[in-house]
């Protein structure tokens, strides 16, 4: 693999891969895979960001599915796709299984169905079909029934939403003109189907609200999305565009504020945003600008403790070799040590105890990472932290000791023993 020369063309790759993904209506296939080779041979990457990246945005694309599939399918003879990679787009799933794509239990529902009939994402000579497809002709055939409710919903959807979030321009305006109620969230689903026709329609009789901005972000409509903020001002968080893979418009955001430690809507910068995001290329991007990794912002938490939400070993490793203080705690004393107690990381706990993490610092109620593990029931990391030289003497505020809250739990555990042996132990000393 050729030597990478900076973080910056890491991510400015990824950016470029995921714009050609997202305008794959408007894009070949071979020019995606050109941009997928360039990122297999240059730029490490890996099979499930690839997948993770395609997945988001099939799932936002459902009318271009067949697209998807012939994409897949040609990463499949190139690369070969595990059978164990999680898919969370639900339709492209489905129909990778069925067409022998990837081998994976087809879901019930569609067994007996075929690609052509997969591809229609609903059944012909439905309500919800005509209006994902704009086929004004179906749905008169519904519509002209003289008993025809205009604002009754589909698929707990009123049939308005459905036609703005689909952009079913022709079927709207239909629906509309028979006194269908519009309401706030019309407008906001609007942005989702992106035709200004039905924006408009909306938009005199509601304000657009942060709901209609961030959906621009999330359906890659940023036309709209700049619309929106020149004209109301309107805006959202880095989060919402890195979870959604627009980071045309996270980078976007980031230089026009250029300021690293820039609180978003949320109060979030965009390190602690991508840290959350556990998308370690655009962490490494944004080091270089030298966030402040250890400040913390009102009652968010450290960068340290937020990367093991979604737990990548590597990217906690960065930032503790980025000066991450290994024993930051959030606003209410919690470590990162504790948090990883808490939901039974051994890895994480194992990875910052080597950084120097404090295996006996209390949180703001004197509670150490050995009682978070104790309450949460899970005997090998009590084992774990014992090992390291956790002391099970420390009270609480309340005076309750860790073997308190072992027989508390059960006087008779594994756990309960664990500590009584070492309590015993300690006194023989």
């Amino acid at each position: 693999m050729a030597e990478i020369q900076n973080h910056q063309e890491v991510f400015d790759f990824y950016l470029q891969l995921t714009d050609v993904i997202w305008e794959i209506d408007k894009t070949s296939i071979e020019d995606i895979l050109t941009q997928i080779k360039l990122g297999f041979d240059k730029y490490n990457l890996k099979m499930n960001y690839l997948i993770n990246i395609i997945n988001t945005i099939a799932s936002h694309r459902l009318w271009c599915l067949e697209k998807f599939v012939s994409l897949f399918k040609r990463i499949q003879e190139i690369y070969e796709i595990s059978n164990d990679l999680n898919f969370s787009c639900f339709e492209l799933k489905n129909i990778l299984i069925k067409c022998n794509i990837i081998t994976q239990e087809l879901s019930y529902d569609y067994e007996k169905k075929t690609t052509d009939e997969m591809y229609q994402i609903f059944p012909k000579n439905t309500i919800a079909h005509a209006l994902f497809w704009d086929d004004i002709q179906e749905f008169q055939h519904f519509s002209g029934a003289d008993d025809f409710n205009f604002n009754q919903s589909v698929n707990f959807e009123f049939l308005i939403d459905m036609a703005a979030k689909y952009g079913a321009v022709k079927c709207f305006k239909l629906i509309y003109l028979n006194n269908a109620k519009l309401s706030i969230h019309t407008l906001e689903k609007s942005f989702i189907g992106n035709k200004f026709e039905i924006i408009n329609i909306c938009e005199q009789s509601f304000s657009p609200n942060r709901h209609c901005i961030e959906n621009c972000v999330k359906w890659y409509r940023n036309d709209s999305l700049q619309y929106l903020k020149s004209k109301y001002d309107l805006d959202f968080s880095f989060l919402v565009s890195l979870t959604s893979y627009n980071f045309l418009i996270f980078d976007q955001m980031l230089n026009e504020v250029n300021d690293i430690e820039y609180l978003d809507c949320t109060g979030r910068t965009a390190f602690s945003s991508a840290v959350e995001f556990g998308f370690l290329p655009i962490v490494e991007y944004l080091l270089d600008k030298n966030p402040q990794i250890n400040k913390i912002y009102g009652k968010e938490n450290p960068p340290l403790i937020i990367s093991l939400f979604k737990y990548d070993e590597k990217l906690t490793k960065t930032l503790l070799d980025k000066n991450a203080d290994p024993n930051i705690t959030n606003s209410s004393g919690m470590s990162a040590l504790m948090y990883a107690a808490n939901t039974c990381n051994i890895d994480a706990i194992e990875l910052l105890l080597k950084y120097n993490a404090d295996v006996n610092k209390t949180d703001n109620e004197n509670r150490s990472a050995l009682v978070y593990a104790i309450k949460a029931n899970f005997k090998e990391v009590v084992e774990v932290l014992i090992k390291y030289g956790a002391d099970a003497t420390i009270s609480d505020k309340s005076g309750k000791t860790p073997l308190e809250y072992a027989k508390n739990i059960d006087p008779k555990s594994s756990i309960t023993k664990i500590i009584t042996k070492y309590l015993e132990s300690k006194n023989s000393d």
